[in-house]
């Protein structure tokens, strides 16, 4: 009589499956790469963020994100452009960076090209961080000029779909995606996000 295998109960989850089938073996895709389905141009000065929620515990130190229309600032001035990671207060309504990759004036400047950068040891931030499964996270982008001219590229997202309250209503968390306007810097300070936000970044963690 043939021996029949037994299935192990981690075999038989979904979030097993989905890790094995749609995720990298060494991090996390922010969404599912087969979600990130839009463009999104990027404006000055706003953060736009994706949340997550891991289903399982693993130690990231790289962003990487999909530039699909690249773009420069001219004419000088400030220029930062960079990636962060985020904890989410959902009392408060805010998210506070945990991990963020170094200001590089050049990314995003080259059209279809994955720009994958470190995090950061500067400013008193690790250069690598802990996520743990079952809690809920927050990783953007910001691209900011002053002084010059900004030229935003546009880059892999998810876009929440036009008129609902599904993406963006803060009683139904966790919330998808989020921004804030009005932002120079990715800081440790707690940054209030806004409803409204069009676009978010896809992003991978490794």
């Amino acid at each position: 009589m043939p021996k029949i295998l037994a299935w192990t109960e981690e075999a038989l989850t979904i979030s097993a499956l989905r890790d094995r089938q749609y995720q990298p073996s060494n991090g996390i895709d922010v969404p599912d790469r087969a979600l990130a389905s839009t463009t999104g141009a990027q404006s000055n000065g706003v953060l736009r963020v994706v949340f997550f929620t891991p289903t399982r515990t693993l130690t990231v130190s790289n962003f990487t994100i999909a530039c699909t229309t690249g773009a420069l600032d001219t004419g000088g001035g400030t220029t930062v452009r960079r990636m962060g990671l985020f904890t989410y207060n959902s009392g408060a309504g805010t998210i506070t960076c945990v991990a963020r990759s170094a200001n590089d004036a050049n990314l995003g400047q080259t059209s279809s090209t994955l720009y994958t950068k470190a995090f950061t040891s500067e400013a008193g931030y690790s250069s690598s961080y802990t996520i743990v499964a079952g809690t809920t996270y927050a990783a953007g982008v910001l691209f900011y000029n002053t002084g010059g001219t900004f030229a935003g590229p546009t880059l892999a997202s998810i876009s929440p779909p036009s008129g609902t309250i599904l993406f963006n209503n803060t009683s139904l968390l966790p919330l998808i995606v989020g921004g804030a306007t009005g932002q120079t810097d990715i800081t440790n300070s707690p940054v209030t996000l806004g409803t409204t936000v069009g676009a978010a970044p896809y992003i991978r963690l490794t």
